[in-house]
């Protein structure tokens, strides 16, 4: 599927702080939407700031219960284990904890977006952002948060660019609440209405990966009973 026809489920599900997203729902919006042909960055930037309120810790946090019936504690705990490690090679992975039931990593996404080689500025940005997805196991079914806490915006000029000095790779922590299009005064624009919707795209991207391994496996995991 196209990814702009993916972003659509971001701008059109009731995503709110702990709310639970149904990917089925979220799915149905997406079909309707559809109709409308509303394809450009600015209409569904516009519409997550009105529908996806920020956490208590003014980033993204989202939940998700799936469901996992006639499966133990210990069978979703080795799927999700294949999951992560096929998803992270173990190099992100923060907790994994098999009596607990727990599962936590972090990843870093790069250039979500970026400004271009020429802009008012003349310095190159662009956005990684370091999502945290968390699964915690019970029989018959698991619970993901996934949170987003910010953005890192960096400095990618790759050399001198007019006057500027050079700068690669300098990058600082900036808030969802101080960036357009949360803060109509935030600058770069352009950049930062497709940063927020890659933001949501990745969120579903990976809760619907998990959703569906829960569901059907993670390939190169499955165990035949009879050898």
């Amino acid at each position: 599927m196209n990814r702009l026809l993916l972003f659509l489920l971001l701008c059109f599900s009731s995503f709110t702080y702990a709310q639970y997203l149904s990917v089925d729902k979220v799915y149905d919006a997406l079909d309707k939407e559809l109709d409308a042909k509303s394809l450009d960055y600015e209409a569904m930037a516009d519409t997550i700031v009105k529908t996806c309120p920020l956490d208590k810790n003014g980033g993204f946090t989202y939940v998700q219960i799936v469901e996992a019936p006639g499966k133990t504690k210990e069978q979703l705990y080795v799927i999700l284990n294949a999951w992560f490690l096929r998803s992270f090679g173990g190099n992100g992975i923060l907790v994994n904890d098999k009596d607990l039931g727990c599962v936590m990593a972090q990843e870093r996404f790069r250039k979500i977006a970026a400004n271009g080689a020429i802009t008012s500025s003349n310095t190159n940005y662009q956005v990684d952002i370091d999502p945290t997805i968390r699964v915690d196991i019970k029989d018959n079914k698991i619970r993901i948060t996934y949170n987003t806490p910010c953005y890192e915006l960096r400095d990618v000029t790759s050399a001198k660019w007019g006057r500027q000095p050079f700068k690669r790779n300098k990058s600082r922590s900036v808030s969802f609440a101080e960036s357009y299009p949360y803060n109509p005064k935030g600058g770069e624009k352009k950049m930062m209405r497709k940063a927020l919707v890659f933001v949501h795209y990745y969120s579903i991207l990976v809760i619907s990966d998990i959703e569906r391994a829960i569901k059907e496996g993670v390939t190169g995991n499955e165990a035949d009973d009879d050898w």
